[in-house]
Formats: structure tokens, sequence, C-alpha cells
């Protein structure tokens, strides 16, 4: 029997009820799924900056209104330093305006998802996220 391999996602969003929703959907719907979690862009990037991974995420999602670092400031290091270059990464955010979209799109973003005001908003969003990684 060939074993599946364990994705990851890193989850950074300093909005503690949207990052909940997202982790209990993505449970819900990929419970093999592990998820490693980031309060903002700032202790991401120190993280990801000063430890050695074994396991490189299958996915990123970042909010784009975060302290410290924007998540389009986020994408541009992560760009920059050529890191994690091949994972697909995605925003979401409660701003929806046309310059933020393509700034992030511009620095590395595979998507950009207006965060929804429902429940349902979050499941469609999170099962798009998880397209990504199938």
């Amino acid at each position: 029997m060939i074993k599946e391999e364990r994705k990851i996602i890193y989850i950074i969003d300093d909005d503690s009820e949207d990052k909940d929703i997202l982790i209990a959907i993505i449970n819900q719907l990929k419970p093999c799924i592990k998820m490693l979690v980031f309060d903002n862009g700032r202790d991401f990037i120190n993280k990801i900056a000063r430890d050695k991974y074994d396991d490189y995420p299958s996915l990123i999602i970042l909010d784009y209104n975060m302290p410290y670092l924007t998540g389009a400031e986020v994408l541009k290091k992560l760009k920059d330093q050529n890191t994690m270059s091949g994972i697909p990464k995605v925003i979401w955010s409660t701003g929806s305006d046309h310059m933020t979209r393509e700034e992030c799109m511009n620095n590395g973003a595979i998507n950009y998802y207006q965060k929804p005001f429902h429940y349902a908003g979050y499941f469609q969003i999170a099962e798009k996220m998880l397209d990504y990684i199938a």
C-alpha cells in the first residue's frame, strides 16, 4: 500500500476568528492536513529564516492586513529570498481593491480571495484553496 504524503499548510493571519474558522473547515475537509499557524508576517519570516525545514508546506495562506508586514510584503520577501518559490501562495483579505490584488499577484500570489461574511463563503474559499494541493 502506498503511503500518502502528509501535506502541510502554513496559515499567517492576525485575526484569530478568521484563522479558527479556516482551520476548522480545513480539518473538516481534509483531516490529514497539518497546519502551522503564525500570527503575523514578521514572525513567519523570522521563523523560516532561522529554522531548517524537512517538511516544506504544500500551501501558504496569507492575510493581507497584518501588523509589521502585509501579506504582499511577506510575498515579496519570499520572492526576493527565493524561499519556498515553488509553493503556491494565496492571499485572503477583507479588502478587495484592484491595486492590492495586483500588488499581491505581482509578488507571487496565485490567487487573492476576499474574506467572506458568512460561514458558507469560508467553506467555498477553503475548498478552492485546497484545490491547489490536491
